[in-house]
């Protein structure tokens, strides 16, 4: 789907969240390229979970968010995803 709304499981997540409020500490992805096809929406997205107090964590790109280097590794990576 080009658009987080257009994902039928996307929205069930934030239906769960909005009836269960503080029962879900983070959202797992495989990979971060996968997460969205537009680095912006992606973007609004981790930004809307953050504000919940979930975190966005990705499987198989595992470079810690505490290394300096993760805003920058994540941007590249959420890139790459809109460049297919």
């Amino acid at each position: 789907a080009k658009t987080f709304e257009h994902r039928p499981a996307f929205m069930q997540l934030y239906e769960y969240i909005r009836l269960n409020p503080r029962m879900i500490d983070y959202v797992y992805i495989v990979r971060w390229d996968r997460f969205s096809r537009n680095v912006t929406q992606a973007y609004v997205e981790i930004d809307r979970l953050e504000k919940l107090g979930i975190q966005v964590k990705c499987l198989e790109e595992t470079i810690s968010p505490k290394d300096p280097a993760f805003p920058l590794y994540r941007a590249l990576k959420l890139a790459e995803g809109e460049m297919d």
